[in-house]
C-alpha cells in the first residue's frame, strides 16, 4: 500500500516539474500566443461601394466663331439644336451668331459690296424656318430679310445693266453672275449674262 502512494506521488511531482520546464522554455524563447501568425485577410473590414450620382454632367459643345461660311456655321447650330434641344445656353449663342451674320450683311451692303451682302440676306432667308424656337431673340423678322434681299437683287440688275450700257462688259457680267448666284433660275438675267459674253467674245475676234 505505501508502495504505491509513493509511486502516485513520484509521478505526481514528475508531471510538476514538466509543466514548470515547459513553462520556463516558453519564456526564454520569447514564444507567445500573441506571436502565432494571424490571417488577417479574414479580418479586412468590408466597405460599402460609393453611391454615384446619377446626374450626368453636361458635354461640352464646341462653339464655333461666325466665319464667312454662314451656311456651314448654320448647319453646325441646327445639328447640335437636334441634340441638344433644351440646351438654352446653346440656343442663345446661335441667335446671337444669325443676328451677328445680319449685321454684317448690312455692313455690306451700306459698302455697296451688294454681291456678298445679297449672299449672306440669302442664307438667312432660306434658313430662316430653322430660327423659329429663338425668333423672339432676334433683331429682325422675315419681312425685314426678304425686303433686303428683293433691294439687293434690283441693285445688282441695275447696276449690271447701266455697267453694260457703259460698254463695261466685265463689270456687267461680274454684277450678274453675282445676281444669279442667289437666283439661278432668273431668266432675264441668264439671257443677259450670254448676250454680254457672246459681244465679249467677238470684240477679243477683232
Amino acid at each position: 500500500m505505501n508502495y504505491f502512494h509513493t509511486t502516485r506521488r513520484f509521478f505526481t511531482v514528475m508531471i510538476f516539474l514538466a509543466l514548470i520546464f515547459t513553462g520556463c522554455a516558453q519564456m526564454k524563447t520569447g514564444t507567445s500566443s500573441s506571436n502565432i501568425p494571424v490571417d488577417r485577410a479574414a479580418h479586412k473590414p468590408v466597405l460599402e461601394p460609393s453611391k454615384q450620382t446619377s446626374a450626368q454632367e453636361s458635354i461640352p459643345i464646341k462653339r464655333p466663331h461666325v466665319t464667312g461660311d454662314y451656311q456651314k456655321t448654320i448647319d453646325f447650330y441646327k445639328s447640335e439644336q437636334a441634340k441638344y434641344p433644351y440646351d438654352q445656353t446653346l440656343t442663345k449663342d446661335y441667335a446671337r451668331n444669325v443676328d451677328e451674320m445680319k449685321d454684317a450683311a448690312d455692313q455690306e451692303y451700306e459698302k455697296e459690296k451688294y454681291t456678298s451682302a445679297c449672299k449672306t440676306y440669302s442664307i438667312l432667308a432660306k434658313n430662316y424656318s430653322a430660327f423659329k424656337t429663338f425668333v423672339h431673340m432676334l433683331s429682325f423678322n422675315r419681312s425685314d430679310i426678304n425686303k433686303k434681299l428683293n433691294d439687293c437683287k434690283s441693285i445688282l440688275s441695275k447696276k449690271g445693266f447701266q455697267e453694260y450700257r457703259e460698254g463695261n462688259l466685265n463689270e456687267a457680267i461680274a454684277l450678274w453672275q453675282g445676281y444669279l448666284t442667289i437666283d439661278p433660275n432668273n431668266a432675264d438675267i441668264r439671257k443677259a449674262v450670254n448676250t454680254a459674253t457672246l459681244q465679249q467674245k467677238n470684240l477679243q475676234k477683232k
